[in-house]
């Protein structure tokens, strides 16, 4: 068991690593499911505001956007964030 430092509980070990300030696993913290449908406009934007607020709470993250059979350039935009975006704490899928 792991203790919590500021709280009068434990965890489990096999848990301990989703406790915010110690060692993450290689498995993600947060999923995050995205739907898209003729989204080409501002994707890009939801993107990245939901990449700077998951960066910014420390935990490891991946992003799965999914087009529902866009008829405009959603998923082609959101192919090329996906491989754009990529780094320590986050994975983003489409």
């Amino acid at each position: 068991m792991t203790a919590y430092p500021d709280a009068d509980r434990t965890t489990p070990d096999y848990l301990a690593a989703d406790v915010p300030g110690e060692e993450p696993e290689a498995a993600p913290y947060v999923s995050i499911v995205l739907p898209c449908y003729n989204e080409e406009g501002h994707v890009a934007d939801e993107v990245a505001r939901i990449c700077a607020a998951m960066d910014a709470s420390g935990y490891r993250y991946e992003l799965l956007a999914y087009d529902d059979k866009s008829s405009d350039g959603t998923l082609a935009r959101l192919q090329a964030i996906a491989s754009r975006v990529q780094s320590q704490s986050a994975h983003v899928a489409v």
